[in-house]
């Protein structure tokens, strides 16, 4: 049986999935965070994008958008960017490069 309550968490989560959003970043390390904070709509899009696809299925949408956050591989999207996207520099990676002439 659902409490009074849980009814009352659910419902201000579901109204507030921007809320939802940053509680899940707060979790991320800083330079993380950084780079999903301006995503919010990408990720919620995405999220839309699988309702619809159920709806388009004939069938009901179902999953709320913490469910889907919880499933959604942040790890992964900011393991596939390249260094200097994630805020970290090539000279860390390759020391700069020497040309040695016989002038």
């Amino acid at each position: 049986m659902v409490m009074p309550n849980q009814n009352i968490l659910s419902s201000f989560l579901e109204d507030n999935p921007y809320s939802v959003y940053y509680n899940q970043l707060m979790s991320m390390d800083p330079r993380r965070r950084q780079y999903f904070q301006p995503r919010y709509g990408d990720v919620y899009g995405q999220f839309q994008g699988a309702q619809a696809g159920q709806a388009l299925a004939g069938q009901q949408p179902t999953g709320k958008f913490s469910d889907f956050l919880s499933q959604y591989n942040f790890g992964e999207e900011y393991g596939r960017l390249a260094p200097w996207q994630r805020g970290e520099y090539n000279s860390r990676y390759a020391p700069p490069a020497r040309w040695l002439t016989g002038y």
